[in-house]
C-alpha cells in the first residue's frame, strides 16, 4: 500500500446458478445499472462469443467522491467459472473473478492487484491505503448487494 500497490480480494455470494450469475456479470455494460459506485462502462470493443479480448472502460465513484477511471480487457475466460483481466489507466494491473457452485448458491471470488497510476493517490497511500481498502470495501459489498438485486430478475429465466 505504501508504494499505492494494492491486492484487494472480495467474496461474494449469491442465490443462484453459475449461468445467472454468469448472464448478469458479462453483460458489463448494463453494471451501473445494479451496481452503485459504477457511474460508466463501456464496451469498447466486444471481444469473441466468450467475451474473450473484451475491452470495457469503467469508471467508478468512490464513496468519498474521487472518480477513478479505468479499462478492463478480458484476457482469460471460461463462461461460468472464470475471467481473468488486465486493467490499465488509473489503475493498472489484473483483475481475476472466479465462481463455484456451493449447494443453491453461488460463491464469487474477485482479486484485484492494482498500482494506482494518479499521482495524488500514490502519494498518499502511505496515509490513505487504509481508507482506499474500506472505499473498495464499500463498492464491493454494494456491487453483491446490487447483484443479488439484479439476479432476482432472471431467477424465473431457467439456468
Amino acid at each position: 500500500m505504501a508504494d499505492g500497490t494494492f491486492t484487494f480480494t472480495s467474496t461474494w455470494r449469491a442465490e443462484a446458478t453459475p449461468a445467472q450469475v454468469w448472464r448478469v456479470l458479462s453483460d458489463v455494460a448494463r453494471w451501473p445499472q445494479w451496481w452503485p459506485g459504477v457511474v460508466a462502462a463501456t464496451v469498447v470493443r466486444p471481444g469473441d462469443g466468450d467475451h474473450l479480448g473484451q475491452r470495457t472502460v469503467l469508471t467508478v465513484r468512490a464513496p468519498t467522491g474521487y472518480l477513478l477511471r479505468f479499462g478492463v480487457e478480458l484476457t482469460d475466460v471460461s463462461p461460468g467459472s472464470f475471467a481473468h483481466a488486465r486493467v490499465v489507466g488509473d489503475l493498472a494491473g489484473a483483475g481475476a473473478w472466479s465462481l463455484s457452485a456451493d449447494g443453491e448458491a453461488v460463491v464469487m471470488v474477485i482479486v484485484w492487484q492494482v498500482r494506482a497510476r494518479r499521482r495524488w493517490m500514490r502519494l498518499v497511500s502511505p496515509l490513505a491505503g487504509r481508507s482506499f481498502a474500506r472505499a473498495h470495501a464499500a463498492v464491493m459489498a454494494a456491487g453483491q448487494r446490487g447483484l443479488r438485486a439484479a439476479l432476482a430478475g432472471v431467477h424465473s429465466d431457467g439456468p
